[in-house]
């Protein structure tokens, strides 16, 4: 099988592991982060998985969603041959978009997610580049005719004219555009980041640069979050980063958003990489959102490219509230909004 559809590949850039600060975890903060201020944001497995999180906590993640080369809820129904072949390449044909809605429906009457007509108060942006032969746009398309079946048409930002690869598109990505490659990390001279925070909060204040940032990334104790205490035996690292403003730290009103990495991206592998580069703290670090990354590690047989749980490697509940890593990456928005108390 195809070296990219078989390994369920996401962006990812090369950066020192040095240029971390070596501290041991320290438990997540809270911080005064309303609730209603939420988003969520994946690529490839991150971009599936922010889909998942979005519909099933949609009243936690109301502000939006920003998916990079993902797909439909619960596309692949738990099956890994379906999620690599339908879910990615559209073969032998797209998803249906009628399955992922009536999923949908008849889970959320059965109360194991939130209730869809929370999405019709969302934003979503999308984005599917013109190149992309890992995810290909025609999944993309199913993923688009999801949400505008429960949401305005005009709510939904959809970018499928770019000439991108497979990857999380950025200024600062250090390949590009055309180019697929390890780093899946693009430049196609244009920032979604700054369109999507402009779509979920509207005018921005100018971005820092890399070296003028003001905020800090800390590492935080992912262990708490998962309910037996053993992250790995989940794909889960053990640590988790956050960028927060200095503001944010001081107390200031804050947004959050989630940042998603996708497989064979995680700390463990690249690093930095994704935290660094996806273009996300230079615009979080003047407008006072605070940006959690979340961390998988892989996890031999079961998960070796540290993909987020989009098919059930983990947890036959991996799509609704009830799925092991939705309750972890739940429970840290949980933390810094305050909705789960201080930190312990």
């Amino acid at each position: 099988m195809h070296r990219y559809r078989s390994t369920l590949l996401a962006a990812g850039c090369a950066l020192s592991l040095s240029s971390l600060p070596a501290l041991a975890a320290a438990p997540l903060p809270r911080y005064h982060v309303a609730p209603g201020t939420v988003a969520v944001s994946g690529v490839s497995s991150g971009g599936y998985m922010a889909v998942q999180l979005h519909v099933a906590y949609s009243g936690t993640f109301g502000r939006g969603a920003a998916v990079f080369a993902g797909g439909p809820y619960e596309c692949a129904g738990g099956k890994a041959l379906k999620a690599v072949t339908e879910c990615m390449s559209a073969v032998p044909a797209a998803p249906k978009v009628e399955d992922s809605i009536r999923i949908t429906d008849e889970r959320a009457t059965a109360g194991s997610i939130d209730a869809p007509a929370n999405l019709a108060k969302s934003q979503v942006y999308l984005f599917s580049g013109r190149n992309d032969k890992v995810v290909r746009t025609a999944v993309m398309d199913v993923l688009n005719a999801y949400y505008r079946h429960y949401m305005p048409a005009a709510n939904v930002v959809y970018d499928n004219s770019t000439p991108a690869t497979h990857a999380w598109v950025t200024p600062l990505g250090p390949q590009k555009c055309e180019k697929l490659g390890r780093l899946f990390l693009n430049n196609c001279g244009i920032d979604p980041v700054q369109t999507f925070l402009t779509q979920f909060y509207g005018p921005l204040q100018a971005r820092n640069g890399g070296s003028a940032l003001r905020g800090s990334l800390i590492e935080f104790d992912q262990k708490e979050f998962v309910d037996d205490r053993q992250p790995a035996e989940h794909s889960l690292a053990d640590s988790g980063w956050a960028f927060v403003p200095a503001d944010c730290a001081a107390g200031a009103a804050c947004k959050a958003v989630v940042a998603l990495h996708g497989c064979l991206q995680d700390h463990a592998k690249v690093g930095d990489n994704f935290i660094r580069r996806s273009g996300l703290n230079e615009w979080a670090d003047t407008n006072r959102i605070v940006v959690l990354y979340p961390q998988t590690i892989s996890k031999a047989l079961k998960n070796p490219n540290g993909c987020w749980d989009w098919w059930g490697y983990d947890d036959p509940d991996y799509a609704t509230k009830q799925g092991r890593q939705m309750r972890a990456v739940k429970g840290m928005v949980d933390r810094i909004t305050g909705a789960a108390g201080p930190a312990k």
